[in-house]
C-alpha cells in the first residue's frame, strides 16, 4: 500500500499552473522534522509535493511560504535524463488531502503562553461548546475563526 502522511511547512508559496487540459498543479516543497539521533538534534528533510484540480486550488488560496500544512497522498517516483546526460532520480508526493494545521501558537488563546500543547486548546474548546439538538458543536465566541475558509 503506497500512503504518506507528513506534516510540515511550506518552504516557499506554491507554483501553481495549468497543464494542457487546463487542470490546475501545484508544486511546493515542506521541510518535515526529523529527529538524528546521531548527532541528538532536529534535522529537516525536504519533500518535494504535487498536488492536483481542486486540492491545488486549495492549497494555492489557503497556505504559502511558513505555514504548517499535513498532507496525505502517494509516493511518486520517475527519472528523467538532463542536460549533461546523466539520469536523475526524482521522489514526490502526490496529494490525495490536505489539510490546516496549528502550531502551538496559534492554538493558544489570548493571554495564555504559547507553550500550551495543542491537545489543551482542543480540550478546553470541547468544554467550552455547547451540545446543540443538533449534530453540530457550537463554536465558543472567544476562539478566533478568521483564517477559516468557510467565514
Amino acid at each position: 500500500m503506497n500512503i504518506v502522511i507528513l506534516e510540515g511547512r511550506l518552504t516557499n508559496d506554491p507554483e501553481v499552473r495549468e497543464n494542457t487540459n487546463g487542470t490546475k498543479v501545484a508544486n511546493f516543497k515542506i521541510a518535515v522534522d526529523r529527529y538524528n539521533s546521531a548527532t541528538k538534534k532536529r534535522d529537516a528533510d525536504f519533500i518535494n509535493v504535487t498536488a492536483f484540480a481542486y486540492r491545488a486550488a486549495f492549497i494555492e488560496k489557503w497556505f504559502h511560504k511558513g505555514d504548517p500544512i499535513q498532507i496525505q497522498g502517494s509516493l511518486k517516483t520517475g527519472s528523467y535524463t538532463n542536460k549533461d546526460g546523466k539520469k536523475v532520480y526524482t521522489t514526490e508526493v502526490w496529494v490525495s488531502e490536505a489539510q490546516f494545521c496549528l502550531t502551538r501558537k496559534q492554538g493558544a488563546s489570548a493571554g495564555e503562553s504559547s507553550d500550551v500543547q495543542d491537545d489543551d486548546f482542543f480540550t478546553k474548546l470541547a468544554k467550552q461548546a455547547e451540545a446543540p439538538d443538533d449534530d453540530f458543536i457550537k463554536i465558543p465566541d472567544d476562539v478566533d475563526d478568521s483564517g477559516l475558509p468557510f467565514n
